[in-house]
């Protein structure tokens, strides 16, 4: 028993200290996801790898989804620094795919914007506006502005490649206008800067050079406009708006200060470490070399361009970088250099192909996957509607019977309700044709045996008497009209049921005689402005049958003991009466039909009036009724 007692009392403590670990862990692993991305972005593949395994212990740990698609999404990352792109594809899909399980719309968006921008650098264009489109959907609806941007952007760059420049024009501004619905400055102002260089890129590629330098120009005014304490952070963006400004001019003749612009260019790369980007910095300085026939500068600056070429893995400038060699040079040099042109060429085709090959068959077996799963849920889910079925079929067969019984249980209801209801119909008929008749008896009597006595003692006033009999014939003059004011009297009554005290007095009679049978108290509160000789006696007559009903209800179901009863005049045009008590309630909606509530509501319908009951078990009853006067 003592071993027990001391089990009972661990156990709270060991579910307390692992709900500890686990919040602890949840720490740990955005920690570690924070600490992933940073060894993204300064290129640390030995770190990555660490956090992604830590990432996949957590998973294993918890069954955590969110850990299993950030696994896959560092997997992807760290495949992207390797320059495998087939690697980085497939696991980019795979954490979308998860993060679509898990319903986080931001994650399946960022993920597609990383996948339509991987297939736009092996030139899938196709395939990269169906996914940055496919983003779309899910980046709309959760207002990510950031996201969105980016994703217009690179539509805007896929259609240039497909050499659709107004579609990408559009995009790239759109870009630009959704980039006004985010408030982080410093990412506003770096994406708006590569967005104007995007724009005159299109008009590069068209040869329309001077709308070019319109935007690029447009861009380093922006530049030039920001704070020199950040300036730093957007040195990047200055050296691709001066060094596309520098070939801009080149292109149409312009050759002032181009040179100079270039070695600038040169200088900021090589403080960021941007090596892909001094590639075609060193190409473009060869290209204006050669122009000039400084045939020497040309080549080695064309030699500097591979170099960075071949380090940064540049395919693109690499072969930019043999082409210029083997045309800067002679003999078997010049031949050297176009071997490995043609060679490296080739290669890249194949890989390209090869890539996007990769790229569809995962696409096509993740479908087929689906397709499958699909097909397998449905024959699932067609045997578990056949079961369903019979189960449903024997099921429709019980409640058939029970219908049938409660049919016959609820017909019997009706009638007795529909009995009383025209009882209840002939009882206010025949109190109205008892009106109509005292109606009637009161204007015969007023209008008729009262006229005839007035007319009868009118015209013995005009008899002579005998001075002896005067005396005897004026007592009984006096006798008559005596008869006669008996005679208003009884017709007045007849006319008029009770007075304002009677009905009054009626009703706290009501509430004496069933308190002390309820064993409750009951405060009576009634408007004094309430004229009931104004109130029809069929409403009177209802009234009071609606508040021995009430207080029947409370002595046989509410154990009550204290019950208000309210009787207003509301702007001469209805009656509120309003009786709360403090009993133990009920459920409104399963007794609304019983036989007690259905009494209620016939004789409140007679009057065209309306019922309110509100009831909570163990919180008493309040029952409004509203009646119109007219």
């Amino acid at each position: 028993m003592k071993k027990l007692q001391i089990l009972i009392l661990i156990i709270p403590i060991l579910l307390f200290s692992q709900e500890k670990i686990k919040k602890l862990d949840e720490e740990t692993r955005n920690s570690v996801i924070q600490k992933g991305r940073q060894a993204y972005f300064s290129k640390d593949t030995v770190l990555l790898k660490e956090k992604t395994e830590l990432l996949k212990t957590y998973y294993l740990k918890y069954n955590d989804s969110l850990s299993l698609a950030k696994y896959y999404h560092f997997k992807a990352l760290k495949t992207k620094l390797e320059f495998k792109q087939d690697s980085t594809y497939y696991y980019y899909v795979k954490s979308k795919d998860i993060s679509k399980l898990i319903k986080d719309s931001l994650a399946v968006g960022r993920r597609l914007l990383s996948i339509g921008n991987l297939q736009r650098r092996v030139k899938d264009f196709i395939g990269s506006e169906l996914a940055l489109r496919e983003a779309i959907l899910y980046l709309k609806p959760i207002k990510s502005y950031k996201y969105l941007s980016s994703v217009y952007n690179g539509l805007g760059n896929a259609y240039r490649e497909l050499n659709q420049f107004d579609k990408s024009r559009y995009f790239h501004f759109k870009s630009m206008r959704t980039n006004q619905l985010y408030e982080d400055y410093i990412w506003k102002t770096t994406s708006n800067l590569h967005i104007y260089n995007n724009v005159a890129l299109t008009y590069q590629r068209q040869d329309l050079n001077k709308e070019a330098i319109k935007y690029l120009e447009e861009g380093l005014a922006i530049y030039n406009e920001i704070n020199d304490s950040i300036k730093y952070r957007f040195s990047a963006n200055y050296a691709l708006l001066l060094e596309n400004l520098a070939c801009s001019n080149f292109f149409i003749g312009n050759y002032k200060n181009v040179i100079n612009q270039y070695y600038e260019v040169v200088e900021i790369n090589k403080k960021n470490g941007e090596l892909q980007s001094l590639t075609t910095n060193y190409i473009n300085i060869s290209d204006y070399y050669k122009k000039f026939n400084d045939l020497k500068k040309a080549k080695q600056n064309a030699e500097k361009a591979l170099y960075y070429a071949k380090i940064s893995q540049n395919n693109k400038r690499h072969l930019e970088a043999l082409f210029s060699l083997s045309e800067l040079t002679k003999g078997e040099e010049s031949k050297k250099y176009l071997y490995e042109y043609i060679k490296l060429n080739a290669s890249l085709l194949a890989k390209e192909r090869r890539i996007t090959n990769q790229f569809a068959q995962i696409k096509f077996d993740r479908e087929t996957k689906e397709k499958e799963n699909k097909q397998l849920k449905f024959d699932i889910e067609k045997k578990q509607i056949e079961i369903e079925k019979i189960r449903q079929r024997n099921i429709i067969i019980v409640l058939l019977s029970i219908i049938s019984l409660l049919g016959l249980v609820f017909s019997l209801i009706l009638f007795r309700v529909k009995k009383k209801k025209i009882l209840l119909t002939e009882e206010l008929k025949r109190i109205k044709i008892k009106e109509e008749e005292r109606t009637r008896i009161s204007k015969e009597l007023h209008d008729g045996i009262l006229g005839k006595l007035f007319g009868i003692r009118l015209g013995l006033g005009f008899f002579e008497v005998k001075k002896e009999e005067s005396k005897k014939f004026e007592d009984l003059l006096f006798e008559l009209q005596h008869i006669e004011k008996d005679i208003r009297e009884v017709s007045h009554k007849l006319t008029i049921d009770v007075e304002d005290v009677d009905f009054s007095n009626l009703i706290k009679d009501l509430i004496k005689k069933k308190s002390e049978i309820g064993k409750f108290d009951c405060i009576i509160q009634a408007d004094p402005s309430v004229n009931w000789s104004e109130v029809s006696n069929e409403i009177k007559i209802n009234i009071h049958r609606i508040i021995h009903e009430l207080l029947n209800n409370i002595i046989k179901h509410a154990s009550a003991t204290k019950v208000d009863l309210n009787i207003n005049q509301i702007e001469k045009e209805s009656l509120e009466i309003i009786v709360k008590d403090n009993g133990k309630g009920f459920d409104v909606d399963s007794v609304i039909d019983g036989i007690g509530i259905s009494n209620l509501k016939l004789r409140i319908d007679n009057l065209k009036g309306d019922l309110q009951i509100n009831s909570k078990k163990g919180k008493g009853t309040k029952t409004q009724i509203l009646i119109p006067l007219n």
